[in-house]
């Protein structure tokens, strides 16, 4: 509303607020990374807290700029209010989601019917999605007859704005996988360390030939996963320590306190250690399908003690860390197998500082905020010479792109030989490169027809259509990320592409149509 119905600065403006959207994106995920790994959780949550007090201020501040924008919308006598919203989107969306949710929860689930990956929240998700779908179909059908081509023109952008978000919105599961599991972090010296995090056992089995492996004397293999697993998320009862310092043999167990004059090997390896009987260990089926072991201590058991499992060479000490003995061999023997002599090693007590998995996100939004003025530069200079790009062909193009993103990652999949060996950060990079200049070809744009195509009185439950696609995508990109494993990474990624292509297509028979209708209601 800052911006006059027609005025070509409007898709610039809305490259404005997602450039805004994504400084706040950038920093926040580099502060929370550092904080995290130099102070602890807690001041993560801390310092979240003043961001948004700082936010509060920004808008205070800027308030009677904004003021103005703050029109009141337009209304019909015949518009739904709010009790019509909920008996027609609202209350059936959550009756039918419920059901949705229980026939997965207590027929499909115990009958081994729901597809690999899939959990009952989102088929629930998907159900509710039904009569929600239903109503923004029928609104392009049953509105005011000069209204009803903008209402109808919305679906494919709904359509290729859910596809994208699916897509983009990997980056908190798939991509962050990718990066944890089949990226090598440890090259990056350029990054300072307070973004890194010690890469522990379960790094190195794909990590590169020159990257010097643990010393074998900072690890404990044991037979016993479950004990392992106990060990490795820091939750002990007393009985577990007797069983721990029997396996190594040669371990001494140190208490640990605020005050102890400790070296940081021994520290960064203790445990909390809790009364018997009060930690609690089962077997479970993760978001990614696989079997894990779930380490859990009863509500409100505080620990009695933390200790460290320390070894000694002289004078130096440092605490040691239990594995099982599958992770130990692919550590040393199938390293010395494959090729043909024992790996270097580092210190004892000493890991291969790699930068934090999460770090490669913030990619995303740095090629938001450096990529929106050159885009918004190229789209006036277009103007200017009177040959603008139209709104739905930036669509089609960030649609294009998106698949020609994971077309790229498709190649870096194969590379990988099905995820056993890391390839290049520069994969990821790029990828996000890519996806980053479809992203602000299509989500803006997406936005701005928005506004171009529905009626004032409209804008604000069409926008909320556009946030449920959002939506939408997002759940399916949680599905997605929980079946990655299941397939090998270039198949997946591939499979991917040929979603986002199918939508360029779509999008592209359409365009004619879309470009008339925004014409008609004097967009671009």
């Amino acid at each position: 509303n800052l911006y006059e119905p027609g005025d070509p600065k409007r898709d610039a403006g809305f490259n404005i607020f997602y450039m805004g959207i994504n400084i706040g994106a950038l920093v926040a995920n580099l502060l929370a990374a550092a904080v995290r790994n130099e102070v602890g959780w807690l001041w993560t949550f801390r310092v979240a807290g003043f961001g948004l007090l700082v936010s509060l201020a920004i808008l205070m501040l800027n308030w009677k700029k904004l003021e103005k924008a703050d029109r009141q919308p337009e209304r019909g006598e015949n518009d739904a209010g709010f009790g019509d919203v909920f008996a027609k989107i609202l209350g059936p969306a959550f009756v039918v989601g419920i059901g949705g949710y229980f026939l997965a929860s207590e027929v499909l689930a115990p009958n081994d019917l729901l597809p690999p990956g899939m959990r009952p929240a989102v088929v629930g998700f998907l159900f509710g999605m039904i009569p929600v779908i239903r109503f923004f179909v029928r609104l392009g059908n049953t509105a005011a007859e000069h209204e009803r081509p903008g209402l109808k023109a919305l679906l494919p952008i709904y359509v290729a704005g859910g596809t994208f978000f699916m897509i983009l919105h990997l980056n908190g599961s798939a991509m962050t996988q990718w990066a944890r599991d089949t990226t090598s972090r440890e090259a990056a010296e350029v990054i300072p360390g307070i973004w890194k995090e010690e890469a522990m056992a379960s790094y190195y089995p794909t990590a590169l030939e020159d990257v010097p492996r643990p010393d074998p004397r900072s690890l404990v293999p044991l037979e016993d996963e479950t004990l392992a697993r106990m060990a490795g998320q820091q939750r002990l009862d007393e009985a577990a320590v007797d069983k721990l310092v029997a396996a190594a043999g040669d371990v001494e167990v140190v208490e640990v306190t605020e005050t102890s004059d400790l070296p940081a090997q021994v520290k960064d390896r203790a445990v909390k250690v809790f009364a018997n009987g009060k930690v609690k260990t089962e077997e479970i089926t993760d978001s990614h399908g696989q079997k894990s072991v779930a380490v859990t201590v009863e509500e409100g058991e505080k620990a009695k003690k933390r200790v460290a499992f320390v070894r000694s060479e002289g004078e130096r000490k440092w605490g040691v860390a239990f594995i099982t003995t599958g992770l130990n061999k692919q550590i040393y023997d199938d390293y010395a197998a494959k090729y043909g002599h024992p790996p270097d090693y580092l210190p004892p007590g000493d890991y291969v500082r790699a930068v934090n998995s999460e770090i490669y996100q913030s990619f995303n939004a740095l090629f938001v905020i450096l990529f929106t003025p050159l885009l918004v530069g190229f789209w006036m200079a277009r103007e200017r010479r009177g040959k603008p790009i139209s709104t739905a062909r930036k669509l089609l193009i960030g649609m294009i792109l998106t698949a020609v993103s994971l077309l790229f990652m498709s190649v870096a999949g194969f590379l990988s030989a099905g995820g056993a060996e890391r390839v290049s950060a520069m994969w990821l990079v790029g990828f996000y490169a890519l996806v980053t200049i479809g992203e602000l070809c299509l989500s803006p744009m997406g936005l701005s027809l928005v506004t171009k195509l529905t009626p004032p009185r409209l804008v604000g439950l069409t926008m909320g259509g556009w946030f449920l696609a959002t939506a939408f995508g997002n759940n399916l990109s949680g599905f997605l990320g929980g079946i990655q494993g299941m397939m090998e990474p270039s198949v997946f990624f591939l499979v991917l592409a040929g979603a986002a292509a199918l939508v360029a297509l779509f999008l592209r028979i359409q365009l004619p149509k879309l470009d008339a209708t925004i014409k008609r209601y004097g967009g671009g």
